[in-house]
């Protein structure tokens, strides 16, 4: 019973990413009115600096409050 447990909540989790990274898209097309295709190469480099943070030994919650603000900035350069 767990599995189905996990692979529920595994699912709910995918699906408000996969939502996050659609709404990203929609604003920036509806409201610049370009296609930036970029907005996947930010997300995997915070992945990636994430991941390779928590290897390190961070907490996965502060490794996530370090590369959100990083990734804002990269961006906004």
């Amino acid at each position: 019973m767990s599995t189905v447990v996990n692979i529920i909540i595994y699912g709910i989790i995918m699906g408000g990413v996969y939502g996050l990274i659609a709404m990203g898209l929609t604003l920036q097309y509806g409201v610049g009115k370009i296609l930036n295709v970029s907005h996947g190469e930010f997300l995997m480099l915070s992945a990636m600096t994430s991941c390779v943070l928590v290897k390190q030994g961070l907490h996965p919650l502060l490794s996530f409050l370090i590369c959100l603000p990083a990734a804002f900035i990269i961006g906004f350069i």
